[in-house]
Formats: structure tokens, sequence, C-alpha cells
């Protein structure tokens, strides 16, 4: 396994700690103090290391602080938080949830006035790991001094740091420990930062993660997530067949760096921005995907060269919501609408994982009001194979 030395090289991480509880979150941005810049620097050089794969590391869950470009916020106490939101520590819950960006055109459905509504429903809905698409640099930290049992791993897109919306991935911090993580971009050339192809009108990327739970000794989980183009077809097709092809060598890399020979463990996840019938879905469950065999002779590789992914929607043993559609384009009454069926919102998986149980949240805020206008979906995972 890598040094954390090296480990700090080479991986971004924004970690937060701190009580949740909502008083404590009130009292802390009271608080909030900006200290001077020879202090901050001083902090800065003992704790910061420069990346060099589009990412910056924060090591501060001794400290008790977020750091933010020259800022410090000083938090409560440390989390006391269950360790899984789950029954026993060999599950986990997972969510997707498309914030949309933060935009004045949106009038009352702006990201001001409904920050703490889309927290709150993170926080009730309780999962280990969570994607988001859409954030902006800004929603990242109003997200993050709100879900202070979340550290979390991501970039903007348009420049792999601040610049562009965020496709992140959150992870519950008194389960997991981070490994590694990473971003890549959904175009011909995917090292490439801010590149995009295939007439994609924006620049589209994928965050990811791999994670080790912290009690028991079960496979890594790997988390990706994305949001496909929203106006290219090809673009979305493209994607998908680059997700299905990409993501092997990501993790076989990552595995052969620690010597891994654990069974594996992925969930795939984000806005897609077509259905279920789309030939996007179907790059990337199969449907229109033929795999290509090993040479005779070869031996059984880490992982296929080609990973063909399962739904949770479709695989879970219990099911709420998973006919409703996970986009309203924020009609008050979605469910009067023909747009409350339109399903673009996945978590997909691979591997040494079953789904239990999968849910699309229809729920609305006090006065009707929408956290966003994607609803989270969510997904329990139990391990193949137990825990040791």
């Amino acid at each position: 396994m890598m040094s954390l030395a090296g480990f700090r090289s080479c991986v971004k991480q924004h970690i937060v700690t701190g009580s949740h509880t909502p008083n404590e979150r009130l009292e802390s941005k009271v608080e909030s103090l900006v200290f001077s810049q020879t202090k901050n620097n001083e902090f800065q050089e003992g704790k910061k290391k420069k990346a060099n794969n589009h990412h910056q590391y924060y090591d501060n869950d001794n400290d008790n602080e977020l750091i933010t470009k020259g800022i410090k916020t000083l938090s409560a106490a440390p989390a006391k938080d269950m360790t899984f939101s789950n029954s026993y520590e060999g599950s986990f819950r997972a969510m997707s949830f498309n914030l949309r960006y933060d935009t004045e055109a949106d009038g009352l459905n702006a990201w001001n006035y409904r920050k703490d509504l889309v927290a709150s429903t993170i926080l009730f809905h309780r999962p280990d790991v969570f994607g988001v698409q859409e954030a902006k640099h800004h929603q990242m930290l109003d997200l993050a001094e709100r879900l202070r049992e979340f550290g979390w791993v991501g970039a903007g897109r348009d420049d792999g740091d601040q610049g562009g919306e965020y496709s992140a991935v959150f992870y519950r911090k008194s389960a997991f420990d981070i490994v590694d993580s990473g971003t890549f971009w959904l175009s011909e050339t995917p090292e490439v930062i801010g590149s995009r192809s295939w007439e994609s009108a924006c620049v589209r990327i994928c965050s990811w993660i791999r994670l080790r739970l912290k009690l028991k000794d079960v496979s890594d989980l790997f988390v990706f997530n994305s949001h496909f183009d929203h106006k290219s077809y090809r673009a979305r097709e493209q994607a998908a067949l680059l997700l299905t092809r990409h993501i092997p060598k990501i993790v076989e890399k990552a595995l052969e760096r620690t010597q891994s020979q654990a069974p594996i463990s992925i969930v795939v996840m984000g806005d897609f921005n077509d259905e279920p019938h789309s030939n996007t879905y179907k790059n990337i469950v199969g449907t229109n995907v033929v795999t290509p065999p090993l040479p005779e002779g070869a031996p059984d590789p880490i992982l296929p060269e080609i990973i063909l992914f399962n739904d949770a929607r479709e695989n879970a043993k219990y099911k709420h919501n998973a006919d409703a559609g996970s986009f309203t384009d924020w009609i008050h009454r979605p469910e009067e609408h023909t747009k409350s069926k339109i399903l673009i919102d996945y978590i997909l998986y691979y591997g040494n994982l079953e789904p239990q149980q999968f849910g699309i949240i229809c729920e609305l805020g006090l006065g009707g009001k929408q956290a966003s206008d994607h609803r989270p979906i969510v997904a329990d995972f139990n391990f193949n194979h137990g825990v040791k």
C-alpha cells in the first residue's frame, strides 16, 4: 500500500468534521472567522499537498477544521455519528442527487432558498456514500458546512479545480477510509482537463473514489459519479461506452498499486440524461454491447476489458416509488405532470454487491417546496461475500 505522503501527493480530498446537529451547524456558521494570511499559510504548509491528478488533499480530521482558500472555519465538536446508516457493517446505502446548479433565473427555487432542504433530505435518508451533480464550488462548500460527518472528493469540470460544475462523491467518514480518488473527462482524451468530444454541449466529467471499510474486512468499494450531456445524444451514448471501458482500467491500476486480490465492488451513479429505453442506457448495461472474447490460452484478467453494469432499480429485492420519475423540472405537483415519469438518474453496480432496496424520494418540503428539479434516488447494498 502506498505511503500516506505518496497518497497525499496524488489525491484531492475535501474533508469536514464536526457536529451535525442543527443547532451546532448554526453556531458554527456564526463562529466562522477569517484567520490572518500568515497563520493560514503556516497551517497549510503542514497540511496541504499539491496534487498531480487535478485534486488537492486536506487532512484535517484531527484538527477539526475546514480550510478553503485562506479561510478557516471553526467547527463544533467531532461528530458522534453512527458508523453506518444500515443495520450492520456489511451493507451500505448509496444515493445519487442532481442538486440543480445555482442560478438567479430559478427565482424562489434558487439555491439559497433550498440548500437547507437539500442538506436535511440527505441527512434524513442517511446515505453512506452519495454523488451529486451540477454543484458549483460554493454549493459544495455549503453542503460541506452542513454535512460534517462526510468527506468528499471531486473537481470542477472546466479546469479540474474549482471552475464549473462538480460531479463529486461524498462518503461517511465514520464508516470508510479513503484509499484513492480521481477525475476523468467524458471525451476521446479522458485524462485531458477540460476536454470534450462527440458534439457535447458542455464539458463533462466523472469523479471517483476508492473506499475501505474501517471496521470490517470486505472488498474495497469503488464509486464513480457522472453527469452526461443534456443535448447531444451521441455524446451520451459515447459517454456510456467510455465508462464501460475506462472504469476497468482505473480499477485495475488501483488494485495493482495496492496488490489487492479482494473481490471487486463498483457502484456507478449519476444523471445520464437518457431514459431506460435509450441507447445510452443499453450501452452501459450491455444490451447493445458484445464483449470481446479472450485470446486462446490467455490468463484471466483482474477485470474484463469491458464492464457491463447492473441496474439497482431493476434488481433490488424491495422497491419504493421505483416507477416514479427522477426529473420534475420544478413542476409544483409533479405527480400530475408527464415529466414526473421521466427517469434519467441511475445507480448501477458490478461485482461483489447485491442490491437489497431501491427507492426514488418523492417527498416535498414544507409548503410543497422541492429540494431540486431532480428527485434523489437511493439503493441499499450488501457485500455478497459477507463480512469477515
